[in-house]
C-alpha cells in the first residue's frame, strides 16, 4: 500500500509538471506580454506609490528642462549634459532609485550647472563692459562734466559681478552702454540739436498716438521742460529716452491689441482724412508729403499692413504704368500700394491729377503722392517696412 500511494503520488506530479513546460513553450506570447511587463512594472508601482517619488521627479523634470533651455539660449551646457545623461535616463522609477543611491547627484549637477551659467555670464559681462569703456574713453578727456556718470556705472557692474547680483550687473551696463553712445552722439552733433531732436520723436508719438486713442500731451510737456533744465546732457538724454520708451510701449500695445505688429524701425504712417503720408524712423517723423487716397466706392483699406514687394514701373488693372510701386495690401485678387501719378500708353501721363493730390481722395484705392515724394518713398522703404493706415 505505501509503494502504491507513492508511486501513484509520483504519476500525479510528472504531468503537472509537464503541462506547465507545455503551457511555456507552446503560449511564449502568453509569457512575453503578460508575465514580462508584470515583472518590469511591478518596481514602478512600488516606487509611485512612496511620497517622495512625485517630489524627486519633478525635481528633475525642472533640472533636465533648464539645462535644456541654457544649451537652446546659446550657452555652453556640453559637460552638464553629459554627467547628466551619464546618470538620467528617460525611465522614472530607474531616476528614482538614482536618486536613492546618490541623493546628492542632481543637486550637485545643478549646482554646476548655475555655475557654469554664472561663470559664462560672468565673462560675457567683463568682455562687454571693456568695450563699453574702450569706447568711453574716447570722450572722457573732452566731456569731463559727464564721464562721472558712466564712471558710476561701471563701478556698479563691477560690484554686481564681485557680488553675482547678476541683475544689478546687467542693468549698469545697459545704463553704460547708453551713457557712451550718448557721449559719441555729443561729439557728432550739437548738444542742442540733439536734444530738439529727442523731444521731437515725443512730439510725433502725440501725432501718432491719436489714431490709437493716446494722449502724450504730458509727456510732451514734461520733455520740453527736461530740455531746458541745468542738467548734464546726459541726464537729458537718459530723461527723454526713458520718456520715449514708456510711450512706445504703450503705443505698440495698442497696435498689437488691434492685430497689428510692432512698427519696424521705418514706419509708413498714412492719414485718410488728412491725405498725407509720414516717413517715420524710431518713431519720429522725419518727412511728411500730400498723397491722395482711394474714392467712394474705391476707399483705401483701413489697418495694420506693410511692404510686400517693390517695383519701380508696375503695369495695373485699368492699365496704366504705375511708377515708384510699393505692394501694400491684397484687395481680392489686385493689389493696392503706394505709387506717383499714373502714365497711359495712349494719353500718357495723367497730369490733370496732379493738382488735386493730398487735397481730396482721388485713386481707385491706392496711395498716390507726387512723383518726387513717392519716389522718395520708394527708395527709402525697403520689403517689409510697416503701412499704417487711418482715417
Amino acid at each position: 500500500m505505501t509503494k502504491r500511494k507513492s508511486r501513484k503520488k509520483t504519476k500525479k506530479k510528472i504531468p503537472k509538471i509537464n503541462k506547465v513546460t507545455k503551457v511555456i513553450k507552446v503560449n511564449p506570447i502568453v509569457s512575453i506580454f503578460i508575465v514580462m511587463p508584470l515583472i518590469l512594472l511591478t518596481p514602478y508601482f512600488l516606487i509611485s506609490g512612496l511620497p517622495e517619488y512625485s517630489e524627486l521627479t519633478n525635481k528633475q523634470s525642472i533640472v533636465s528642462q533648464r539645462i535644456d533651455d541654457y544649451s537652446n539660449g546659446g550657452w555652453n551646457t556640453e559637460e552638464i549634459e553629459k554627467e547628466y545623461d551619464k546618470y538620467y535616463f528617460e525611465n522614472d522609477s530607474y531616476n528614482y532609485l538614482v536618486n536613492k543611491f546618490f541623493p546628492n547627484k542632481l543637486q550637485e549637477i545643478e549646482n554646476k550647472l548655475e555655475f557654469s551659467i554664472d561663470t559664462q555670464t560672468t565673462e560675457i559681462y567683463e568682455e562687454k563692459a571693456e568695450i563699453v569703456k574702450e569706447s568711453s574713453n574716447l570722450y572722457m578727456d573732452e566731456i569731463s562734466q559727464d564721464t562721472h556718470i558712466l564712471e558710476e556705472l561701471l563701478d556698479i557692474v563691477d560690484e554686481g559681478v564681485t557680488t553675482e547680483n547678476y541683475i544689478l550687473a546687467n542693468w549698469a551696463l545697459d545704463q553704460a552702454r547708453k551713457e557712451s553712445i550718448y557721449l559719441s552722439e555729443l561729439q557728432d552733433e550739437d548738444i542742442e540739436q540733439s536734444l530738439a531732436r529727442k523731444v521731437s520723436t515725443i512730439e510725433s508719438m502725440k501725432f501718432i498716438g491719436l489714431y490709437y486713442g493716446l494722449d502724450f500731451s504730458n509727456e510732451v510737456a514734461e520733455s520740453k521742460e527736461i530740455a531746458q533744465t541745468d542738467d548734464a546732457p546726459l541726464e537729458k538724454f537718459l530723461k527723454l529716452d526713458n520718456i520715449k520708451e514708456e510711450a512706445a510701449q504703450k503705443l505698440n500695445q495698442k497696435i498689437i491689441a488691434r492685430g497689428g505688429k510692432v512698427p519696424t524701425y521705418k514706419w509708413i504712417f498714412i492719414s485718410i482724412g488728412r491725405q498725407r503720408l509720414y516717413m517715420i524712423e524710431d518713431y519720429n517723423i522725419i518727412y511728411d508729403m500730400p498723397a491722395s487716397t482711394g474714392i467712394h466706392g474705391h476707399g483705401t483699406a483701413v489697418g495694420e499692413f506693410q511692404v510686400y514687394e517693390k517695383v519701380d514701373m508696375a503695369w495695373g488693372y485699368y492699365e496704366i504704368w504705375m511708377p515708384y510701386w510699393l505692394t501694400v495690401y491684397y484687395s481680392g485678387g489686385l493689389e493696392n500700394g503706394i505709387h506717383g501719378i499714373p502714365i497711359s500708353p495712349v494719353s500718357g501721363r495723367w497730369n490733370h491729377w496732379e493738382s488735386v493730390v493730398g487735397v481730396r481722395p482721388i485713386t481707385y484705392g491706392c496711395i498716390m503722392p507726387l512723383d518726387n515724394d513717392a519716389k522718395k518713398v520708394y527708395e527709402w522703404a525697403e520689403v517689409g517696412t510697416t503701412v499704417s493706415i487711418h482715417y
